[in-house]
């Protein structure tokens, strides 16, 4: 199974190498956002705990500074009303925060997955935000500036699924990369857009087949053109592989790329989900050839998150709470057998 790895990004800068995440090892308890710094030997040159009383803080993307300053982006958790904010942090090179900025959490939960440098110095960032009493995400992208203050802030709302995961510019142009299930050739698309100095939309392409395709990396290359890497189960031969896409300056697509990672791929008749889609819970029943043995389930969302994983021995297993929207199950067998399943939760379907 290809997925992200959990909520880190790495990025160079002069020798040194930069890291964000985040870790359940905090002075409070509660999960602390994670950065950590690395000599091109692998030394761990800094390891540093971002940590707020009363909120969980998860990091996505991190970047550094001329100064030796850092930027880091991603979202808090309100312990008491479990909403969730996007949030950026200042830092000095000790990763001592200097200023931090928080969206309003009252307009509905949202992340930031991608951070950039605007042509004046500024900073971008893109993510999603979910409005309250909603299910589908929104894109999000937002400016601020060196002090903190918000410039601009742009949601693009459609009838579906959409959110950015990476974010680049081009001149005074901001561009994003991620993906839609609103329109495209399938259910989830690389979905690549031009916004201009303040935000507003310029232009978009949408790029994939009949499944879901699902970017996590936008980076510039040359003639003005970008390419994006991600995750494809459109293409390939397996359950699901490695898609790169390049892109030219008014976001054609240029060429496109797949790469299989060998994944097994075994009968569906290992285990069926039912109902599916289902508009709550929904059952995992086993194959009679393997009920009594130990198997591990583990879900992901589309995010490329562990939702569930649990091991189990029984026949059933009933997946209860799981919010709207698109997984991937997979039962591991300790024989060595992997099954992979798609999983539809449509609440108020």
């Amino acid at each position: 199974m290809i997925r992200r790895p959990p909520r880190s990004t790495l990025f160079p800068y002069t020798t040194l190498f930069r890291s964000t995440g985040f870790s359940n090892q905090s002075n409070n308890g509660l999960t602390a956002g994670w950065i950590f710094i690395l000599s091109p030997s692998g030394q761990l040159l800094l390891d540093r705990r971002i940590e707020i009383p009363g909120m969980n803080i998860y990091l996505n993307s991190i970047l550094s500074s001329l100064d030796g300053s850092l930027y880091a982006c991603g979202y808090s958790q309100s312990i008491a009303t479990q909403k969730e904010s996007g949030c950026l942090f200042h830092l000095n090179n000790t990763a001592d925060t200097i200023w931090s900025y928080f969206s309003d959490a009252q307009l509905g939960d949202a992340r930031f997955n991608g951070l950039t440098k605007t042509y004046d110095g500024n900073l971008a960032l893109c993510g999603y935000r979910i409005e309250n009493g909603h299910t589908d995400k929104d894109i999000i992208a937002i400016a601020i500036d060196t002090n903190g203050y918000q410039i601009w802030s742009k949601i693009f709302s459609t009838s579906g699924d959409e959110y950015f995961n990476s974010i680049s510019t081009r001149g005074d142009s901001v561009i994003c990369a991620g993906t839609t299930n609103s329109f495209g050739g399938g259910q989830y698309d690389f979905y690549v857009v031009a916004l201009d100095s303040m935000g507003n939309f310029l232009h978009g392409s949408t790029f994939g087949g009949a499944q879901d395709e699902i970017p996590f990396n936008l980076i510039p290359i040359s003639n003005n053109g970008f390419a994006s890497f991600g995750t494809t189960t459109s293409y390939g031969p397996g359950l699901q592989s490695m898609m790169l896409v390049t892109c030219d300056s008014l976001l054609n697509s240029s060429n496109t790329l797949t790469v299989s990672v060998n994944e097994p791929v075994y009968s569906d008749k290992i285990f069926i989900i039912f109902p599916n889609p289902s508009s709550g819970n929904a059952t995992i029943q086993f194959n009679r050839t393997c009920l009594s043995s130990k198997k591990e389930v583990t879900i992901f969302n589309l995010e490329g998150r562990q939702v569930l994983k649990v091991v189990t021995s029984e026949n059933q297993l009933l997946l209860e709470y799981l919010p709207s929207g698109y997984y991937l199950v997979t039962v591991s067998f300790y024989d060595g057998q992997i099954a992979t399943q798609k999983l539809i939760i449509e609440k108020g379907f």
